[in-house]
Order: C-alpha cells, then sequence, then structure tokens
C-alpha cells in the first residue's frame, strides 16, 4: 500500500556559499541591531513609567496634604468664632440680601 521512500528517488542538492576575501565583515546583523533598539526603547519606557507613576503619588501626597490643612484652619476659624460674633455675621449677610 505505502511506497517506500528510497534515497535514489530524492533529488539532492548542494549549496555552497563563497565568500570573498576582500569583504569587509559586518559590524552587526541587522537582526541585532533591532533587538537593540527595541531594548533600549522597551527600559526607557519602564524608566518613564516608573517616574510618573512616583511624581503622580507626589503630586497626589501634596493635593491631600493642602486639602486636610485647609480643613483644620476652617476647623480652627469656626472654633475661634464666638456665639455673639455668628449673630453679627448672621445678621450681615440677612441684611445685605
Amino acid at each position: 500500500m505505502f511506497n517506500s521512500i528510497n534515497s535514489k528517488n530524492i533529488p539532492s542538492f548542494r549549496v555552497a556559499i563563497a565568500l570573498q576575501a576582500d569583504q569587509p565583515p559586518q559590524l552587526a546583523s541587522p537582526d541585532h541591531s533591532i533587538k537593540s533598539v527595541t531594548s533600549i526603547f522597551l527600559t526607557f519606557l519602564f524608566i518613564g513609567f516608573i517616574l510618573g507613576t512616583l511624581l503622580q503619588y507626589k503630586r497626589h501626597k501634596k493635593q491631600k496634604s493642602v486639602y486636610i490643612l485647609r480643613g483644620v484652619k476652617t476647623l480652627e476659624t469656626i472654633q475661634n468664632i464666638t456665639p455673639e460674633s455668628q449673630i453679627e455675621t448672621l445678621e450681615r449677610i440677612w441684611h445685605k440680601s
């Protein structure tokens, strides 16, 4: 049913590459250059991501501290207000409207 394959039935070819002696050697293959550029790009991308995250965290931390300080200052001013000054302030607001 199956025919056996003989090496006599398969054509064979020999390929030889001749290098010229006066041909300068290549410094880097294109594949190696692409890998180098890609690795440098990915390294800078990763470093940029880390630095961006740190800067965003610092900005958020600073905004949060400013928000807390404003709240503390507002609470201090509310505590310093006497009932008489509250009444005077409300009367001024009422007469303006």
